[in-house]
């Protein structure tokens, strides 16, 4: 996306967190599901590991990730589908 120092500051200032600018436009993110792989799913894992899940970070959308996903949509009252969604990653990234 590219901010400078002053847009960062602004944003901060806002009350923006950083993190949601990060994520908000990545529509690769939508739709990730069982069986995929790449930069998307590291996203994805990262982002579920700082919700303290414990997965593993190889960029690939296995079960510990699916079930990690599941449970976290039904912990914040989202359709548990184990398919990332604009809903999914909106709080995700909260």
């Amino acid at each position: 996306m590219g901010f400078n120092n002053l847009d960062i500051k602004h944003i901060v200032e806002a009350g923006i967190d950083p993190d949601f600018l990060r994520y908000a436009n990545k529509q690769q993110l939508l739709g990730l599901k069982m069986g995929d792989e790449g930069q998307g799913v590291w996203e994805i894992q990262d982002l579920l590991l700082k919700k303290s899940y414990d997965i593993p970070f190889d960029g690939v959308f296995g079960i510990e990730t699916q079930e990690s996903l599941v449970d976290f949509q039904k912990k914040n009252n989202l359709i548990p589908s184990g398919i990332v969604n604009k809903k999914t990653l909106k709080v995700l990234i909260e």
